[in-house]
């Protein structure tokens, strides 16, 4: 698991843990990444399981364009639901 304090990046026991390149991808991620881990919708749990099944249909080997545009649809409809 990556460290969330900048100093364990430094420390030799932990780069001792994980590749050089591992580790320098990560702090490039931390530095351009987006900080939300959430979604910025209220039902996140609900987000996230639509765009979890396109995660699975790839990991599966199915058409990732057609599992992507069905989570966006359906990310939609959650979205338009909670406005309400």
């Amino acid at each position: 698991m990556p460290a969330a304090r900048g100093s364990s990046w430094e420390n030799e026991e932990f780069q001792a843990t994980a590749p050089a390149d591992w580790i320098e991808a990560s702090q490039v991620s931390f530095e351009r990444g987006q900080p939300d881990w959430n979604p910025p919708v209220i039902p996140v749990a609900e987000v996230r399981d639509a765009y979890g099944q396109a995660i699975v249909a790839a990991l599966e080997g199915r058409d990732i364009a057609a599992a992507l545009q069905r989570a966006a649809t359906e990310v939609d409809q959650i979205v338009e639901r909670s406005q309400r």
